[in-house]
This record gives C-alpha cells, structure tokens and sequence, in this order.
C-alpha cells in the first residue's frame, strides 16, 4: 500500500480545539467549529496523536488490542487520518 508506505512513519499531532468522552465515542471539535464524533478506536488514534507516536507505532498497538487484518487497519488508519486531516483535527509532522 503506497500510501502507508509514505505515512507510516509520520507523527500525528491532534490540533483539535477540544473534546470530551461520551461513552464509546469521543465528541472533537475543530478550529472550524464543524463536530466530529469518533468511535472507541478512532478515539484511541487521537488520543495517541501526541506528536511522539508514529502512525507505524499507533498500528502496532491496535494489532496487539484487536484481532484484525493488518493490511485492512492500514486502509482505516489511513482513512481516518485523511478524514481528521481534512477537517482541521490533526496534522502530520515528520520525515
């Protein structure tokens, strides 16, 4: 997969403007005030998005929580990534 190949290595930073936990889903508001709610395991993505965490590193503990395919929580770490991208919650830094 080209794409995870490229961001693997990328450290996601959450820029959003706030959130709050409800349940399984993690409520995230952005700069553009647009809401965005996010289930247990997107949550953990961007709770994970410290700036120290590689995307490489967040797949690997997600395999160790989840019995999923590692080829097919590449395509939904991607995904979600591009997803938060767009809509101003997190930013990629690194290599």
């Amino acid at each position: 997969m080209i794409v995870w190949q490229w961001i693997k290595n990328k450290k996601p930073v959450n820029i959003s403007v706030k959130q709050r936990r409800e349940g399984n889903v993690i409520v995230v508001c952005g700069r553009t005030l647009e809401i965005c709610y996010l289930n247990k395991i997107g949550g953990q993505i961007l709770e994970w998005s410290d700036g120290f965490n590689t995307l490489n590193d967040v797949e690997k503990q997600l395999l160790k929580i989840y019995d999923v395919d590692e080829q097919e929580l590449r395509r939904d770490i991607v995904d979600l990534i591009r997803d938060l991208q767009w809509k101003r919650l997190i930013k990629l830094e690194g290599e």
